[in-house]
């Protein structure tokens, strides 16, 4: 007989592997899991020390390596069931992994270097995620570097930034992932997440990890919990209204430097002249730059609804001044004096033509400083429609 070469499919190795998995009888090594903090309760997991070093560099080196391990392996970063999952890659040529597991069981593929069985779960995951996960799965996958998952769950977040500012899940997550979630979030088109669905969130994150911190959920210690994803809540686009109810539901929630970091953001009008509502001092100044070839007409100050009845009576006299960036010539507008109890009303003496996307300087300067907070800044008026009222307003202290 000639001697030929002949090949097939052995099932036999696939059937010794099946009945290896689990197999007290026949295996060298138990990882001992243990469980419950308070009861320390322990469950034995049998495996084999050559299969799991073939699939695994790090078993190797525990096993085969100068420092091997000798007798039961502890393990308490687990579960029983989630480990025994995890053996599936080194036995089994199908696995049946479960939800409640995959997290444990991913961890454990990066932990041990196992990087196809890393890679299949990935895959799993991203299709068993909802939007009551994607925070916890977002986390995950930056603490192990899934390159595809974070793209997975970044790309979710922005087409559905309600519901994850919404989610429990959203309260539960760290620090770092708040702040990139928050950076996620202003990313996008406001229609798609109103300024007050992510202040609202941002201050329900910081309430809850307030409990977790064991801290009374102060104003202080919520501003300390948010520290400097503080700046990536769009406090300065909420309405009148919503920033008013913020003020008086926070008192002191604003430091000196968050105030600072507010009154420096460039202020962009658009043609109805509807302003963000912001907290500012005398002097103050602001950039405008509008949308729209408008007229300056009038300038309002008017008490805010926050002012307080413990305010005295007071004036205090500032100029106005408008200068164009381009050529920096300034136009003095006029003097006003400021009355605490009735504001002011300042009448533009000469006609001023806002020009359409050109960037104005608007400041406001007096001898004597006090805080402020900016409705709005001006009345325009374009042709024959009737001019909007844009207001500067006191806050008492």
């Amino acid at each position: 007989m000639s001697a030929r070469l002949i090949t097939g499919k052995n099932n036999l190795s696939m059937k010794c592997g099946e009945k290896l998995y689990l197999d007290s009888e026949t295996a060298d090594v138990k990882f001992v899991i243990q469980t419950n903090a308070i009861l320390t309760i322990e469950t034995s997991v049998p495996a084999h020390k050559n299969i799991l070093s073939v699939g695994s560099p790090v078993f190797k080196a525990m096993f085969y390596g100068p420092m091997k391990e000798k007798g039961d392996v502890k393990i308490v970063d687990t579960s029983p069931n989630g480990f025994k999952e995890f053996l599936q890659f080194f036995y089994l040529e199908k696995v049946q992994l479960t939800s409640h597991n995959i997290i444990s069981v991913m961890k454990l593929c990066h932990k041990y270097e196992v990087a196809d069985g890393l890679t299949f779960c990935e895959k799993v995951l991203q299709k068993i995620l909802t939007i009551n996960d994607m925070c916890s799965a977002y986390e995950l996958a930056r603490l192990l570097d899934l390159k595809s998952t974070i793209i997975f769950c970044k790309q979710k977040i922005q087409l559905n930034p309600e519901g994850i500012l919404k989610s429990d899940d959203f309260l539960k997550c760290n620090s770092t992932i708040l702040d990139k979630i928050l950076e996620l979030v202003s990313s996008i088109q406001s229609n798609q997440c109103s300024p007050s669905t992510i202040v609202d969130a941002s201050m329900a994150w910081a309430k809850a990890e307030c409990v977790r911190n064991e801290l009374q959920g102060t104003p202080s210690n919520l501003r300390a919990q948010l520290n400097d994803s503080f700046h990536r809540i769009p406090f300065s686009d909420l309405s009148k209204e919503q920033f008013s109810q913020h003020v008086s539901s926070y008192k002191r929630f604003f430091n000196e430097d968050d105030l600072k970091s507010i009154m420096t953001k460039k202020i962009s009008i658009s043609r109805c002249c509807d302003l963000p509502y912001f907290l500012y001092s005398l002097p103050f100044e602001c950039t405008l730059t509008l949308d729209a070839r408008l007229v300056l007409k009038e300038i309002h100050f008017v008490k805010t609804p926050l002012c307080t009845s413990r305010a005295t009576d007071y004036n205090v006299k500032a100029a106005i001044t408008l200068r164009r960036r381009k050529d920096d010539q300034p136009l003095l507008l006029g003097n006003v004096n400021i009355s605490s109890t009735i504001g002011a009303k300042l009448i533009v003496p000469v006609q001023v033509v806002i020009d359409q996307n050109e960037e104005y300087i608007l400041t406001i300067d007096s001898k004597r400083r006090l805080e402020y907070i900016l409705e709005k800044t001006s009345i325009f008026k374009q042709n024959d429609v009737e001019p909007t009222p844009v207001i500067i307003s006191k806050r008492d202290e």
